[in-house]
């Protein structure tokens, strides 16, 4: 689903952090990860004189800008050329490497290898390492003599021999091994959570630890990871007037089941999904607002004509003002009206209010207490 762009996600925040990463792309070419990459560094990177970049879909960097009209091209295209400047200089600066597989498939046998490699490029690097491996069904078994994989060698057992080698690599190379593994399709629909029925309560969900053998080829996989995290989209249901829900600000919500977790307990968190970047399920607080251009939650500012954001100076949308309109000019304001912060009082579980809170919530309802690479 959207596992790839949770993936390069985390990898660009450990790169940022100053972690070697290293990608294995087993599904996606060298052009399709850069793409993703790139797509990341325009949500939140600022050109020399503090303007934002504008935010550039992976999908405009794959295809060169290519669109459905002509005029539209053209415009993606120059969105592209005005980004690449500044994007590539700062992927340059991160230890920040990818690998793409062979078209049979990487032997699980050369894993170690290239974590290895990657611990040879940085030997300043004392910590942990990232190896992210895209996915885990497309490794490939051990090579013959010719160099090619034994095609004689189920699934079952190349899986289960790839995850080994896996988890042997995260203890010889002192690494941290994120492998990405497909949901077998018995047990796809189990994992969509139901829509909400109000946007302020949390849907019904069931224990996280019950999604721990959901993936394919599942056995030595869950048993073999010290962590098995499942992410699981939220319907999109109408609500009964026929209209769809509103309330929930920063796209559609995902909710990640932490399923297993060796040193610690099963739990929930809610995320939202942009379409390229997670970040966790806004809590609006007092004095805060849901800012769409900024696509976060901002400090508010208010003057008499409107209340806007601190950052971009757009409307925001406050726990009083949920559909309150973005089309407004963003002129600063007059002497007599200029803006002052104010502090918004909260609202009592209404619409767009989150619920702190479930009601006879269990223990893996609470969120889970790590979310910091997720922004």
């Amino acid at each position: 689903m959207c596992s790839s762009d949770l993936a390069m996600q985390v990898s660009l925040d450990a790169a940022r952090a100053g972690v070697p990463v290293l990608v294995l792309s087993l599904e996606l070419d060298a052009l399709g990860v850069f793409a993703r990459a790139a797509s990341f560094f325009t949500q939140d990177r600022v050109r020399d004189d503090g303007s934002k970049l504008p935010a550039v879909k992976w999908s405009s960097f794959y295809t060169g800008g290519r669109a459905s009209t002509e005029a539209q091209t053209e415009r993606e295209r120059e969105l592209v050329r005005s980004v690449l400047p500044h994007v590539l200089p700062a992927m340059e600066s991160l230890p920040l490497h990818w690998f793409e597989a062979p078209p049979h498939g990487l032997p699980h046998t050369e894993i170690a290898a290239l974590a290895a490699d990657l611990r040879a490029l940085h030997p300043e690097h004392t910590g942990p390492v990232l190896v992210v491996v895209d996915f885990l069904q497309l490794v490939a078994g051990a090579p013959r003599d010719d160099g090619r994989p034994d095609p004689r060698e189920d699934s079952i057992t190349r899986v289960s021999r790839a995850s080994y080698a896996c988890r042997a690599v995260a203890r010889e190379c002192s690494a941290v091994v994120l492998v990405l593994s497909s949901t077998s399709r018995a047990n796809e629909k189990d994992t969509r959570i139901k829509a909400r029925e109000e946007p302020a309560k949390p849907p019904s969900r069931a224990l996280a630890s019950t999604f721990v053998g959901f993936g394919k080829e599942s056995g030595d996989v869950e048993f073999s990871a010290d962590s098995v995290l499942v992410l699981c989209p939220e319907t999109n249901a109408r609500a009964k007037s026929g209209e769809t829900r509103k309330g929930l600000k920063g796209g559609r919500p995902i909710h990640l089941a932490i399923a297993k977790l060796r040193a610690g307990r099963p739990a929930w968190c809610e995320l939202r999904f942009n379409g390229s970047r997670f970040i966790e399920a806004p809590r609006i607080g007092p004095g805060e607002g849901w800012c769409p251009r900024c696509d976060a939650v901002v400090r508010a500012l208010s003057s008499e004509a409107r209340v806007m954001c601190a950052d971009c100076g757009g409307t925001v949308e406050t726990n009083d003002t949920d559909d309150a309109p973005d089309d407004m000019p963003d002129a600063a304001p007059a002497a007599d009206d200029a803006p002052r912060e104010v502090t918004l009082p909260p609202r009592k579980r209404g619409k767009g209010a989150k619920s702190s809170k479930a009601p006879n919530a269990t223990p893996e309802d609470a969120p889970a207490n790590d979310t910091k690479g997720t922004r």
